[in-house]
């Protein structure tokens, strides 16, 4: 078999098989019918950012198909959620969430000491495979209940922090600019109002640092409940 080369001159190899990869297309079948509604040349259908069918409720979708829940596409840059480092983690939020809405079962949750919720916050960002590999689509939520304190949330899609108007909290994500630098950010709501605050961008991507944790104080300081080290 004949192919060219980087540079241009022929380069002959020798396979006794060939595989032809040309792209994918879903079988969707009688769902467009029923009301799916798709989009991308009909390949992929529209979502919420649970993976939920935008128009078809209760229908939900898994694997490569999560692609069609786009997120906030930051600087243009889509999710990896057709690849499997990247829909791995899609798989996780949306049996929890299937388990919660449809069968009445409550994955449990943890509180947070005061005191913890910077530290935590700033070990994700720095570890967490869901943040790096999803970077800009999930994030680690916490929310700042009145009477439990500060609950964690577990990682949930970041559109969905964004777009709700659910109790006070915050949400941290890795956000990958156009140049292609990562960087922390930080989204905080506070009674129904949301704003945004990016951290420095650390060359070892180290981000358990006194001056981020300095950042995220401040990032933090409008909720009503402190989450500040005391």
């Amino acid at each position: 078999m004949a192919q060219p080369s980087a540079g241009g001159e022929s380069m002959e190899l020798e396979a006794d098989e060939v595989i032809a990869a040309t792209g994918f297309q879903s079988r969707l079948g009688d769902l467009p019918a029923l009301g799916l509604r798709t989009f991308s040349h009909y390949r992929l259908p529209a979502q919420t950012p649970f993976w939920e069918s935008a128009t078809l409720p209760g229908v939900y979708f898994a694997g490569t198909l999560t692609q069609g829940a786009l997120g906030i596409r930051k600087h243009g840059i889509p999710s990896a959620s057709a690849s499997l480092h990247g829909f791995r983690y899609n798989a996780r939020i949306l049996a929890r969430r299937v388990a919660e809405a449809h069968f009445g079962i409550r994955v449990p949750t943890r509180t947070l000491r005061a005191a913890d919720a910077i530290p935590y916050l700033l070990s994700e960002l720095t570890r967490a495979p869901e943040l790096w590999l999803q970077r800009s689509y999930l994030a680690r939520v916490l929310s700042a209940d009145p009477e439990r304190g500060i609950v964690d949330e577990g990682v949930l899609p970041l559109h969905h922090f964004i777009d709700s108007h659910d109790a006070d909290g915050v949400a941290v994500t890795i956000e990958l600019n156009a140049e292609g630098d990562s960087y922390p950010a930080v989204y905080v709501r506070r009674g129904g109002t949301l704003s945004e605050h990016l951290l420095s961008a650390g060359r070892l991507l180290d981000y358990e640092t006194d001056a981020h944790a300095k950042e995220l104080a401040t990032a933090l300081a409008p909720l009503a409940i402190g989450l500040a080290p005391t």
